[in-house]
């Protein structure tokens, strides 16, 4: 095709330890004399001759003049540079393929005296204070104005990166996107924000672009420009799936950044940044509070007795925590719901998270400031994951599981303190705790969703799980708990419509498991029982889970679905008939349910018997909204 191949193009590849330059004077050239100019353009004009050199007898020949001349050059060197970075140029062999070097410097190694025009790059993830700081002592003098003792290698690539670009280059770097948030990268964003142009940030949140992946990372792009403070950045939320299009996705959710600093960077919508400095202007940070925080030991085992009057006091303070000893630790367990732990377990995940990056080294030592920072934190600065602010349930759920922590280590929890309770109250009155309602799905989005149901087994699976789900007016966690035996299948009587029982074995409402019996009607739209009875048919499964999880292939794993698998299927389903499926959730069938029903004028003891909810007033919030507009007070006069 006419076009020449790059020859000898190994000896452009250059392993080095980037961040650590050539101790030379200014970073200007190597030496400023006549001699050491000339040694200079005889090298790059010899191993640009090596370049295009076709013959392994010109190679050797080109080889061994470099090394007379990188000899020569050392020697003239040691005027003006130290005796080991002479040395250090002197034993650079750019032809040895296995050689590292232990210093960087781009105009030698390349013979770029400007720069480069783009750098792109993946930099390691390492935390300085590994191993016990070796990294961090190793770069703490290197110049480095990103460098934090607590903070990750990738910090210092960044901005050596851009230390190597000419004018107007341009830096890409994937990276963990901790920087964002953490305490430790302060001084990249304000490095990012006074010293550079940030162009476009794309943060993936818990999307894992490498399948091998243990960070949530970002893209950022960057131009040696003066700061524009004109960020478009996009957050990728839990709609973003992989195989879609990374470039359509950012497109259509980009969000402008202005008045970016040093402070956490924060991709919301303008309403939510809008939120965010309005608790933060009302509010009043907890280092200008007139109190003093003192911090409450416990007695513990293993310390000395309560024999004195201070420790009794100490004690009496949070007697509550006591560690019941001489019980078994799964009664203990079964004292909370299996999905209540595992939101407990998430939530001191968070903040232990949080506490690393505030550099607190033990998470139960952790003060009622640093507690109400992590709320406020978490009030004000959207999940990784999907994108969206923190309800105040969920904030107050994360409270309640640091709390638990400290009463299971036998501590005192510093979420019992005034702070902590006046900071959430304060929180609540600046968001609201209206909770979020999703769409209930109405019996003629059942049966419009069921159509787009594929005649596969996976297909028939779904079919069953929506039906039964809005027939039983099902929450997703029972659905996902329902095994072969809780099913009653009974004979029809008098050629009148199937029925069935349905058994709930444990649920939000049946904390003690006593379990609740719920009679299923196949009618003539929905029809949950026929839907059921294909499924068992043609999935062949006669004991075990009644959802299975299946391969691609339609076979059966033998395992339950997970609760997380409702929600999406009835998405699809729902995006299928032209909803959007973030209006929906797993809990709209069973809205759906009570909506449907009222709307049909069922009587309200006929619809608890299904629902089994065990206060009115609940279900006579769905009969109202269902009912709004019908003989409306204002009917006729308006």
């Amino acid at each position: 095709m006419g076009i020449k191949p790059l020859p000898n193009l190994e000896t452009r590849f250059v392993a080095a330890n980037t961040l650590l330059r050539l101790d030379k004077p200014n970073q200007l050239s190597l030496g400023q004399t006549g001699a050491v100019i000339r040694l200079e353009q005889k090298l790059n004009e010899n191993r640009e001759r090596h370049f295009h050199a076709t013959s392994r007898q010109h190679k050797l020949e080109y080889r061994r003049q470099d090394a007379r001349l990188r000899k020569e050059l050392a020697t003239k060197l040691r005027n003006s540079l130290t005796s080991a970075a002479a040395d250090q140029v002197a034993h650079w062999d750019p032809y040895d393929q296995n050689g590292v070097a232990d210093w960087f410097d781009a105009e030698y190694m390349f013979g770029l005296a400007h720069g480069f025009d783009v750098v792109i790059g993946n930099p390691p993830y390492i935390q300085l204070q590994k191993g016990g700081g070796k990294l961090g002592n190793l770069y703490k003098d290197a110049g480095y104005a990103t460098f934090a003792r607590t903070g990750d290698i990738y910090q210092l690539f960044y901005e050596k990166g851009v230390n190597l670009l000419i004018e107007k280059g341009h830096l890409c770097y994937i990276t963990s996107n901790k920087w964002m948030r953490a305490g430790y990268g302060n001084r990249l964003r304000k490095f990012f924000s006074e010293k550079i142009n940030t162009k476009t940030l794309l943060d993936f949140g818990g999307f894992q672009v490498f399948e091998s992946s243990t960070v949530d990372t970002n893209i950022l792009l960057i131009e040696k420009a003066p700061p524009r403070q004109q960020l478009q950045a996009t957050h990728f939320k839990s709609d973003f799936k992989a195989g879609d299009s990374i470039g359509r996705y950012a497109n259509q959710n980009v969000v402008h950044l202005p008045r970016l600093g040093n402070d956490t960077w924060f991709i919301a919508s303008k309403a939510e940044i809008n939120l965010k400095e309005k608790i933060e202007r009302i509010g009043k940070p907890l280092k200008e509070w007139d109190i003093l925080i003192y911090r409450i030991v416990q007695p513990v085992e293993g310390s000395k007795l309560l024999d004195d009057e201070t420790s009794i006091k100490e004690f009496s303070l949070n007697s509550s925590s006591v560690v019941v000893k001489g019980i078994n630790n799964n009664v203990l367990h079964s004292a909370l719901a299996e999905n209540t732990h595992i939101a407990y377990e998430k939530g001191w995940s968070r903040f232990i998270d949080f506490c690393e990056e505030a550099e607190i080294a033990d998470a139960l030592s952790a003060s009622p400031d640093a507690v109400s920072r992590f709320l406020v934190h978490l009030a004000t600065n959207p999940s990784t994951l999907s994108g969206t602010m923190l309800s105040m349930g969920t904030v107050t759920l994360y409270k309640s599981a640091i709390n638990r922590k400290f009463a299971e280590a036998g501590r005192s929890s510093p979420t019992n303190h005034p702070l902590v309770r006046a900071t959430v109250k304060g929180l609540a009155r600046l968001k609201g705790t209206a909770c979020r309602r999703v769409e209930a799905l109405r019996e003629y989005h059942i049966k419009a969703m069921l159509s787009h149901c594929p005649d596969t087994t996976i297909g028939q699976r779904d079919a069953a799980i929506i039906a039964i789900g809005f027939a039983g007016a099902l929450r997703r966690s029972e659905i996902c708990n329902l095994i072969v035996g809780d099913v009653e299948f009974l004979k029809p009587e008098n050629g009148s419509n199937r029925h069935m029982f349905l058994t709930i074995r444990r649920s939000k409402t049946d904390q003690q498991g006593r379990g609740q019996r719920i009679a299923i009607l196949d009618g003539s739209v929905i029809r949950p029982i026929h839907r059921l009875q294909m499924w068992l048919q043609a999935s062949r499964i006669t004991a075990g889970p009644l959802f299975q999880s299946m391969k691609r292939g339609g076979h059966v794993q033998g395992k339950p679905l997970h609760h997380s698998d409702i929600p999406r299927i009835v998405k699809h389903y729902a995006s299928r008939i032209g909803l959007n499926p973030k209006d929906v959730a797993g809990h709209s069938l069973r809205a759906g349910f009570v909506t449907s029903a009222a709307v049909h004028h069922a009587r309200l003891d006929k619809i608890m018997a299904v629902t089994r909810h065990t206060n009115p007033a609940t279900v006579m919030q769905y009969i109202r909204d269902a009912d709004s507009f019908s003989d409306h007070a204002g009917e006729h006069f308006l």
